[in-house]
């Protein structure tokens, strides 16, 4: 077995292991539909792998996912990016993709980001992150994207810097000033996330 699929294995056993208890809160409230993904990341950006989970319940959505081999000491925040309507997300020849970077653009982009946790990676580089959207449900071929955004080395000293890193992407684009200032510019960088094709 390669290394990279050996630890994918792991992480999956980890997560299944970590969502038991979720999962069992989850069902008592109702129905529940869960989607496992891959966590689609950079290889030129991060060395990172990992495995998500979105679930819909009666009671809204629920994310959780485990990711190894981040960077020590960097600070990183994951986001909700939903898109409700995905018919316009074609490519060239009329065939469909999934919604991404071209979505969020504009004055009324069809993508809608939220922020879904935040951490600074301990020594291993593992991490486990979680959100919830409460009372959210989906719209029918709609698509929930878990995003990662690495910020570099978390800064300690500066409180009001370690703020920006966990609290917002640090993207001037998706709203400055407070999603991302211009005089420090572009400091988060997009490493990859996880789909979800809403049924």
């Amino acid at each position: 077995m390669k290394k990279g699929k050996k630890k994918i294995g792991l992480v999956f056993i980890f997560i299944m292991m970590q969502f038991s208890l979720f999962l069992s809160v989850a069902q008592a409230s109702g129905k529940v539909s869960c989607q496992m993904e891959d966590f689609n990341l950079n290889a030129e950006r991060t060395d990172a792998t990992g495995v998500a989970l979105l679930c819909e319940t009666s009671r809204g959505l629920f994310g959780r996912a485990s990711v190894m081999d981040l960077i020590p000491g960097n600070a990183y925040t994951v986001w909700w990016a939903y898109f409700d309507d995905t018919s316009g997300c074609v490519n060239e020849d009329g065939t469909k993709r999934p919604c991404g970077g071209p979505e969020t653009a504009g004055e009324n982009p069809i993508a809608v980001f939220g922020r879904m946790d935040s951490f600074v990676a301990p020594e291993n580089g593992h991490a486990h992150f979680k959100g919830v959207m409460r009372d959210f449900k989906p719209s029918q071929d709609s698509q929930m994207t878990i995003l990662m955004i690495d910020h570099g080395m978390a800064d300690m000293s500066d409180k009001r810097r370690l703020a920006r890193q966990l609290l917002t992407p640090e993207v001037p684009r998706f709203g400055a000033p407070h999603l991302g200032n211009n005089v420090d510019g572009v400091l988060g960088t997009i490493i990859g996330g996880a789909q979800f094709m809403i049924p």
